[in-house]
C-alpha cells in the first residue's frame, strides 16, 4: 500500500505548485508585457500603454487565474507529457485573442459599429 500512496501524495503537490507559480509569477509578467506591447504597437505612446496596463491589469489577472488554472490543471493532471506543449499552445492562442480584444476595448461602443448605422436607423433614414 505505501508504494501506491506515496506517488499520489507527491503528484498533487507538484501539480498545485506548478499551477500556483503559473498563475502568479508568469501570469502577471505575461499580462503586463502583452498588454503593454499590444498597446504600444497600437498607439505608439509609452504613457498610453502604461495607463492601459494600470486600468486593465486586475480584471485580466483575475480572468487569467480562472482560465489558466483550468488549463494548467488539465495539462498537468490528465495529459501525457508529449501532448502538453500542443495543448498549452492551443490555449495560448485563445488567450492571445482575449488579450487583443481587451486591449482594443475601451468601454465605449466600438468605433467600427459607430461608422455603420444600425438597420433600424437606416430604415428610418430611408423613409
Amino acid at each position: 500500500m505505501p508504494a501506491i500512496v506515496a506517488p499520489l501524495k507527491k503528484k498533487p503537490i507538484r501539480v498545485l505548485t506548478s499551477v500556483v507559480l503559473d498563475n502568479t509569477v508568469y501570469a502577471g509578467y505575461s499580462i503586463v508585457t502583452g498588454v503593454f506591447l499590444l498597446e504600444l504597437f497600437k498607439s505608439g505612446s509609452v504613457q498610453t500603454s502604461k495607463e492601459n496596463v494600470q486600468k486593465k491589469f486586475l480584471p485580466m489577472f483575475f480572468n487569467s487565474a480562472k482560465f489558466w488554472t483550468a488549463v494548467s490543471f488539465i495539462n498537468h493532471t490528465f495529459l501525457p507529457i508529449h501532448y502538453r506543449v500542443v495543448f498549452g499552445n492551443c490555449c495560448g492562442v485563445i488567450w492571445q485573442i482575449y488579450l487583443s480584444y481587451m486591449v482594443n476595448v475601451d468601454g465605449k461602443r466600438n468605433e467600427q459599429l459607430n461608422k455603420f448605422p444600425l438597420a433600424e436607423e437606416r430604415a428610418a433614414n430611408n423613409s
